[in-house]
């Protein structure tokens, strides 16, 4: 890693992105509590959605805060998972519906870094169904912590959402190695 990222990893977004790791260690710890779980759900969803405001609203936007961006959520959704499984509130099957998406991104970011590790770099596009994805997948997890009786139908309605929200990533990635390749 370069100086230039390094430092980009310090700058005000870095350090908001870096707040969900110590969150998603309080939400672990207090899974069973759901107060205070759902308080570290609300906080680690406004810091993923303060971090890139102030990213575009100063222009600190960079490639390592990007990348470090999308590894904190991932650490945060991983550690709320296992959390999740291990108290019981949710099933091995459920988390697997609710990463349906993960698992898909992750393929994606596999096959791109086996072509040349930099274009993990370049921006990617966000799709509409891979917000769907997300507010569903926090639903879903709100729905485990309160123990409420209908989160089968939302991890289902999440990985139909993390399919479609795969599918298109897929495909935007074509037509971006098409852009690419005829430059």
């Amino acid at each position: 890693m370069s100086v230039y990222a390094a430092r980009d990893l310090v700058r005000v977004p870095g350090l908001i992105s870096f707040t969900r790791l110590p969150l998603a260690v309080v939400f672990a710890a207090h899974v069973r509590n759901a107060p205070i779980a759902l308080g570290a759900l609300a906080l680690a969803g406004l810091s993923d959605v303060l971090d890139g405001w102030v990213a575009r609203r100063f222009h600190q936007e960079t490639p390592a805060g990007a990348v470090l961006d999308a590894v904190t959520d991932k650490l945060f959704v991983g550690v709320v998972a296992v959390a999740l499984v291990v108290s019981g509130a949710l099933t091995l099957t459920e988390a697997l519906l609710l990463g349906v998406r993960d698992v898909g991104e992750l393929a994606i970011a596999l096959r791109l870094a086996a072509k040349d590790w930099h274009t993990l770099f370049r921006p990617h596009p966000h799709a509409p169904f891979g917000k769907l994805t997300t507010l569903l997948q926090f639903g879903a997890v709100i729905a485990a912590v309160v123990r409420w009786p209908g989160l089968h139908v939302l991890a289902g309605a999440t990985a139909i959402a993390g399919v479609l929200a795969t599918v298109s990533y897929w495909r935007a990635e074509g037509r971006t190695e098409d852009r690419i390749g005829h430059a």
